[in-house]
């Protein structure tokens, strides 16, 4: 028994002391061939150091190299390395060390600098076409080429390269694109790749920061050689930071570039911190706030394509198909939504808010860095008081010009339709509205306006063209100009009664200054020009069975003043041929409490303050209205 404790104590000692001289096995200057070796052999490139690896057995058997640079075969004179990083540390095999030989298996990259460029000819300098590497994936791809349509290759027969796992520590990217100038940098990186051998799963992890966001990342896949030899293989990813959450399942391919076909899930808090990612500044506000989207998903390195998707916006939801492409100057988002229900209350109030930041067009068009052209339905729609139903309507943003079309929506048991189009030029906003309604529900419009009952009821139609121009997005409302001609028919109009009103206008001391009672009409027909604050009442044409009022003049918008010219005749003539009997007068006051005369002579009126003032369009030569 004493013999065998003594024996393994004797075995114990000559272990550790192997293992304690194992860095006096290791020469560095054998070390440093073999590494370059390894290097030249694995990738076809070669590498250079600084000194002699230092030879460490703390905590376990390796390697330290300082100042390493990865050359770049095909890099200009001016161009930095592939790779320049300020050590490499690595872990030395042991068996192989009591040998004499250096294989390694895990590395560590402390503070590398990678520096990734697409030339002006497409290739890239990541790719390198020598090496142990480069002849697993020239064999991979020869398989996978020979491989029948439907089938999937066998791999298993190419001989695997031991790689290992690299950790990088404080790591740098840079990535330029000389095709288009685009360059980006990712700081801060730190994260780990898994790759024992090619013939094993590959997964990395890590965290970095770019433009000032923090994200972590992870990535995976089960047959990494398929997918670098440019074969279809299974694919995960997660990003994530504040900005936004990004996950994807499903299948990856690098045939010509990147493409993803498979789960999808995007989700940001913020619309507007997103857009801060892309150099696209928003304004704050309350709206383009809670944002995801989730389906299946279509993408490459300058598309995201989204199908069968389920969208939701500042709690609006909706499902179809949305595409974010980047092939061009500027991002260009387009798609498709439905949606049962979407209330529009908070982006008009966004819209509308003065001062300065919390207007989202205060600082000029675009509102986004970015192209839009979306395609929206709903079953309803809410705009503040405005509810419509089975509305359909396209929204464009488009070389610095917004437009929204309406292209159908039924509204009060009518149907409506619009263009607004909105554009900042020569250092004004532009705003243009062509609208149209068609057999509408009068009371019930006036009634979501606002008004507790409606003086006017019947069946309503309108077209309006209007413009305005100012350097205040804020004051726009106050430049309007254009026209509105609209119809009404079979209602009633509250608060006067035109025939009693020309009845007693015949009466020379009939107090007429007050309006009261009811008409009941067949039509109203008006054409009114706004010019900015004012409407130009060219003609309002109401008739009945029993009388025909004619008005023409001015209101002012913003005070509520009128000066209104008005021609009451009968609807029919008189059936001896007699004269019929008329009544000239004027209205002024406000809107609220307008107050009617006598008018002097054909060609002025009495307004209140003792002034003339000439419509211009005289209710006189209006000519005769005939009763519909």
């Amino acid at each position: 028994m004493r013999r065998i404790v003594y024996s393994a104590l004797t075995v114990l000692v000559v272990a550790v002391a192997a293992l304690s001289a194992l860095p006096l096995f290791v020469s560095g200057e054998g070390v440093r061939q073999q590494i370059l070796d390894s290097v030249l052999s694995i990738t076809g490139r070669e590498m250079t150091f600084r000194d002699t690896p230092r030879i460490t057995f703390n905590p376990f058997l390796g390697f330290e190299l300082n100042d390493v640079v990865f050359n770049d075969a095909n890099a200009a004179a001016a161009d930095a390395p592939f790779l320049r990083m300020e050590r490499l540390q690595g872990r030395l095999k042991i068996l192989p060390a009591l040998a004499g030989r250096a294989e390694m298996s895990n590395y560590r990259f402390v503070r590398p600098q990678f520096n990734l460029r697409v030339h002006g000819d497409g290739t890239t300098n990541w790719v390198f076409p020598q090496g142990r590497i480069w002849n697993v994936l020239n064999a991979a791809r020869a398989a996978r080429e020979a491989t029948p349509a439907g089938q999937k290759p066998e791999l298993s027969g190419i001989a695997t390269l031991q790689l290992g796992t690299v950790e990088i520590v404080d790591g740098t990217f840079n990535y330029d694109d000389r095709r288009n100038g685009r360059h980006e940098t990712f700081t801060n990186f730190n994260g780990h790749l898994s790759w024992p051998g090619t013939s094993s799963n590959w997964s990395m992890d890590g965290n970095f920061i770019w433009r000032n966001e923090a994200f972590k990342f992870g990535a995976g896949s089960s047959q990494p050689l398929l997918l670098l030899s440019g074969g279809t293989a299974p694919f995960t990813a997660e990003l994530s930071s504040g900005a936004l959450d990004f996950s994807f399942e499903g299948e990856a391919n690098l045939i010509a570039d990147l493409h993803l076909a498979g789960n999808a899930k995007l989700a940001t808090p913020s619309l507007r911190r997103l857009a801060g990612l892309h150099a696209a500044t928003l304004p704050p506000g309350s709206t383009l706030s809670a944002f995801s989207v989730s389906g299946t998903l279509d993408a490459t390195p300058g598309r995201l394509s989204f199908t069968g998707a389920d969208v939701q916006l500042d709690g609006n939801s909706g499902s179809g198909a949305l595409q974010l492409s980047f092939d061009k100057q500027v991002p260009k988002l387009a798609g498709t939504i439905a949606a049962g229900q979407i209330d529009l209350t908070p982006y008009l109030a966004d819209l509308a808010a003065k001062g300065g930041e919390a207007s989202p067009v205060q600082d000029g068009l675009p509102m986004l860095a970015m192209d839009i052209d979306l395609r929206l339905s709903a079953a309803t729609a809410k705009a503040a008081r405005l509810s419509l139903s089975d509305v359909a309507a396209t929204v464009s943003l488009q070389k610095g010009e917004a437009a929204f079309e309406l292209g159908n929506a039924s509204a009060f048991g009518g149907v409506l339709t619009a263009k607004f189009k909105l554009r900042r030029q020569e250092g004004l906003y532009k705003a243009e509205l062509n609208a149209t309604a068609s057999a509408f529900d009068a009371a019930a419009a006036i009634r979501m306006a606002g008004a507790e009952k409606s003086p006017l009821s019947g069946t309503a139609s309108f077209e309006t063209r209007l413009a305005a121009s100012s350097a205040d997005m804020a004051e726009i409302h106050k430049a309007v100009t254009g026209q509105v001609t609209g119809k009404i028919e079979n209602g009633v109009l509250a608060g006067v009664d035109f025939a009693e009103l020309m009845r007693q206008s015949q009466t020379e001391n009939a107090d007429i200054s007050k309006l009261a009672g009811e008409t009941a009409f067949r039509t109203v027909d008006a054409n009114l020009t706004l010019n900015r604050s004012h409407a130009e009442i060219n003609r309002i044409a109401i008739s009945n069975s029993r009388v025909l009022a004619q008005i023409a003049g001015r209101a002012d918008l913003m005070q509520g003043g009128l000066a209104l010219r008005m021609l009451l005749t009968p609807s029919q003539p008189a059936p001896d041929g007699a004269p019929a009997p008329e009544a000239r007068l004027v209205v002024g006051g406000s809107i609220a409490n307008p107050v009617l005369t006598r008018a002097r002579a054909p060609g002025g009126m009495e307004t209140p303050g003792g002034s003339d003032y000439t419509p211009q369009a005289d209710p006189v030569s209006l000519g005769a209205a005939n009763a519909n």
